[in-house]
C-alpha cells in the first residue's frame, strides 16, 4: 500500500509556502554564478543521494548536523564544489576509501580520510581522490553556524524562529529562491535532483514533533526527540523543509487509481477538531 503524507500547514498557524516571489536580481556577484551554473567543478558528478542530521537550537538560533551526500563520477576530476552560504561553516569533509597501500596478506578495509577543501564565495572546492568514471562514492561533511534568519517569509527566505498562537516554539525554512545551501551542505543546482531521494534526521527537544518530508521511518526514543523521515523518490533540494513545533497526526485513507492511499495530517494541536472538519 502507498502512503502519501500531505502536511496540511497554510491555514492552520503560521507556515511557509513553498512559492517564494523573489524580487528580480538587477546585479549578479561571483558567487550567484559560482551556485547558478554548471560548471568544470560540478558538471562530473551527479547526486544520488542526501542523507541529512539536523539539531536545531531554538534559543540561540543556530544550527549544526551533516550531510552524507551519495555521488556518482560522470567523468574524471580532481575538485567537486559543495555549496554551504556564508552564515555556516563546514567543520569537516571525510570520505571512506581504500588505503594506497596494504600489507601483504592483509584484507582490504575501508578507512576514512580527511578531504582538504578551500572556501571562496559560498562554497566549498574539495579535492578528491583520482577514482574510475561510473564508480559511486559517499562524502560525510559536519557542520555549524547561525543560518540566515527570514525577515518576511517566504518572500525573503531564512530560517524561521518563531511562536504559535499558544507562545510554543515554532521552526521552519523557506528557501525556494535563497537555496538549500542556506542550512545544509548540498550541490544547490536545480537540474540536479538526487535521484535515489533524501532522508532528514531531526533532533528537537523534549515535547517538540519534528516532521519532513516522505514517510517517517525510526523514532529513537518515546518522546520523539529523533525523528527519521525519509523520500525515496528525486526531490528538489530546496523542497527538503523541516517542520518543528507542537504538532498532532491524524489519518485518513484515499481511493486512488488501483489502490487505497493513506493520508496522514500534521497540524498545530490546538487546530485538530477544525482541521478534521476542513479536510473531511
Amino acid at each position: 500500500m502507498k502512503r502519501v503524507y500531505i502536511l496540511i500547514l497554510g491555514l492552520l498557524g503560521g507556515i511557509v509556502s513553498k512559492a517564494q516571489l523573489m524580487q528580480p536580481k538587477e546585479t549578479f556577484t561571483h558567487a550567484d554564478t559560482l551556485r547558478g551554473s554548471d560548471n568544470e567543478n560540478r558538471d562530473w558528478w551527479d547526486v544520488l543521494r542526501y542523507d541529512i542530521t539536523l539539531k536545531p537550537d531554538y534559543k540561540n538560533k543556530t544550527i549544526e548536523g551533516s550531510c552524507f551526500i551519495k555521488f556518482k563520477i560522470l567523468k574524471e576530476a580532481d575538485t567537486m564544489q559543495v555549496d554551504l552560504q556564508d552564515s555556516l561553516v563546514i567543520d569537516s569533509i571525510q570520505i571512506k576509501h581504500y588505503p594506497d597501500f596494504i600489507k601483504p596478506n592483509r584484507p582490504r578495509k575501508l578507512v576514512r580520510y580527511d578531504m582538504p577543501y578551500t572556501k571562496h564565495d559560498g562554497c566549498y572546492f574539495v579535492s578528491v581522490p583520482h577514482y574510475g568514471k561510473g564508480t559511486t562514492h559517499t562524502i560525510e561533511i559536519y557542520y555549524h553556524g547561525k543560518p540566515r534568519e527570514a525577515v518576511n517569509p517566504p518572500w525573503d527566505g531564512g530560517w524561521i524562529w518563531t511562536k504559535d498562537s499558544l507562545g510554543n516554539p515554532w521552526i521552519s525554512v523557506a528557501c525556494q529562491g535563497l537555496g538549500a545551501s542556506s542550512w545544509f551542505p548540498c550541490k544547490d543546482l536545480q537540474s540536479d535532483k538526487p535521484d535515489k531521494g533524501v532522508s532528514l534526521h531531526i533532533i528537537t527537544n523534549y515535547g517538540w514533533e519534528a516532521i519532513a518530508n516522505g514517510n517517517e521511518g525510526q523514532v529513537h526514543d518515546e518522546v520523539r526527540t529523533n525523528v527519521y523521515w525519509t523520500v525515496k523518490n528525486p526531490i528538489n533540494a530546496y523542497d527538503i523543509i523541516p517542520y518543528i513545533g507542537k504538532y498532532t497526526n491524524f489519518t485518513d485513507t484515499l481511493i486512488g487509481e488501483g489502490n487505497k492511499l493513506d493520508l496522514s495530517y500534521w497540524v498545530l494541536s490546538y487546530n485538530l477538531e477544525r482541521a478534521k472538519k476542513q479536510f473531511t
